[in-house]
């Protein structure tokens, strides 16, 4: 899951920064990130990395040397996450930022810039990018307006097809499966009031002066946002357990790579083999069945599999 906007940016200098120097305090980071945000609003860049290390790679990259001071350690996997060479992801998500957010693309460190532009150079050879379609966007100025609302926690106003919003509170940009999306929460009482809106769709969007404060649900809407997994993904619900069984043909393509984050894959005694996933609703897991089936079973939940066999006995039926 694919966030486009200044803390993407901010996260890639401050790895740059942890990189070339030992240690790092946070009341640096307003002159390291070169912006006049909050040290609290810039400490999530900072536990970003830090998060994201601990759970990918179980690796600590601070030890704390004193208060709100930290000594950099395992640099080599700092070093390797900005291996540009090896990382043609990266190159892809460049390509992007090139295409949808240029003005953002120009803010990047030169010398980071440099680096990203003579490795992409190089790969053109080796690598082609077949990313989904990007949707045609060019409305700049609410795409700012929406930006100053997300930094200053101001509540805003808007309309999306057709359906008026007041009071909302704008969490953040999400750039997934070739589309924009406001991470909003509003005064809806389904699913929390969080919704995922794509920005294309937004109107008359207009930021209140009444700011909002960090409450328990908005920190959860933010804890949401790291953990999400499709945009499907339901925001006050919890996680089930799906199993589901594989055929001896796709085996390989999945124990090679994860389709959803939470995927386990588990080779079991008669030689068969079983995926289990968590995820927050049954649109989440058929999505993957359909691209996938018939090679793809559900086994658990029960009822998950009596609904995707009723969905394909009515597509069938329909067919006639």
């Amino acid at each position: 899951m694919n966030d486009i906007h200044d803390t993407s940016l901010e996260t890639l200098k401050l790895l740059k920064y942890l990189i070339e120097n030992n240690s790092i305090c946070t009341n640096q980071l307003n002159t390291i990130l070169n912006n006049d945000k909050s040290e609290r609003s810039n400490l999530r860049q900072f536990k970003t990395i830090q998060y994201f290390f601990k759970k990918e790679f179980d690796v600590d990259i601070f030890e704390k040397s004193s208060r709100g001071c930290y000594e950099v350690v395992n640099k080599e996997v700092l070093r390797q996450s900005l291996n540009f060479a090896d990382k043609k992801e990266l190159l892809s998500y460049v390509k992007i930022l090139k295409e949808i957010l240029p003005n953002y693309y120009e803010k990047l460190d030169s010398d980071l810039k440099n680096e990203i532009e003579n490795s992409s150079q190089k790969s053109k050879e080796l690598y082609y990018f077949h990313n989904n379609p990007l949707e045609d966007f060019s409305n700049n100025h609410l795409l700012k307006e929406i930006e100053q609302s997300i930094t200053k926690k101001r509540k805003v106003n808007f309309s999306y097809k057709n359906i008026n919003y007041t009071d909302a509170k704008p969490l953040q940009i999400v750039f997934m499966e070739g589309n924009l999306y406001l991470a909003i929460l509003t005064n809806e009482e389904l699913n929390g009031g969080f919704k995922f809106l794509r920005i294309n769709y937004i109107q008359e969007y207009k930021a209140l002066t009444t700011e909002y404060n960090e409450t328990a649900i908005i920190s959860k809407a933010y804890e949401f946002l790291r953990e999400f997994q499709t945009p499907f993904a339901w925001f006050d619900s919890d996680y089930k357990q799906v199993k589901i069984s594989i055929t001896e043909y796709a085996k390989e393509f999945f124990k090679l790579k994860k389709h959803l984050p939470s995927q386990a894959y588990k080779e079991l005694p008669d030689s068969t083999a079983q995926l289990t996933y968590y995820v927050t609703n049954y649109m989440e897991i058929a999505l993957l069945v359909k691209k996938w089936f018939p090679h793809l079973r559900i086994i658990e939940p029960i009822e998950w599999n009596e609904r995707f066999k009723s969905e394909i006995k009515q597509y069938l039926e329909s067919d006639k």
